[in-house]
C-alpha cells in the first residue's frame, strides 16, 4: 500500500496548513501517520487500530476506561500537527520581528 500525495494534501487541507508550511517534514510525517490510520496495511496493524486500550483514570480517584487505539492515535497525531504549526508560526513571527525597524 502506498499513500498518495493527494491524500497528504487533503489531510493538510483539513488542518488548514498554509502553503508555505506544507513541505515541513514533521507536518508531512503526521499527515502520513493520519493517512495510515485510514488505510492500514492489514494484519496486526489493522487489528491494533481496531482494538481498545485500557487507560487509567485522569485523576487518582477516577476509574480506568477503554479507548479505541485509532481514536487515541488520531488525537495524538492531530495534536502533533497543531503543536508543530504553532512552532512554525512562532518562528515566522520571530524572523519577521528580527527584521522590523
Amino acid at each position: 500500500m502506498s499513500i498518495q500525495d493527494a491524500t497528504i494534501t487533503a489531510i493538510l487541507d483539513s488542518h488548514h496548513i498554509p502553503e508555505e508550511f506544507r513541505h515541513d517534514p514533521e507536518l508531512r510525517a503526521a499527515a502520513y501517520a493520519l493517512a495510515f490510520l485510514d488505510e492500514p496495511a492489514g494484519g496486526a496493524e489493522e487489528r491494533f487500530y481496531n482494538s481498545d486500550t485500557a487507560l487509567p483514570g485522569d485523576t487518582p480517584d477516577a476509574p480506568s476506561y477503554q479507548a479505541g487505539n485509532r481514536g487515541l492515535l488520531t488525537e495524538i497525531y492531530c495534536s502533533r500537527v497543531s503543536l508543530r504549526l504553532g512552532e512554525l508560526y512562532a518562528a515566522d513571527l520571530e524572523a519577521w520581528a528580527a527584521t522590523a525597524p
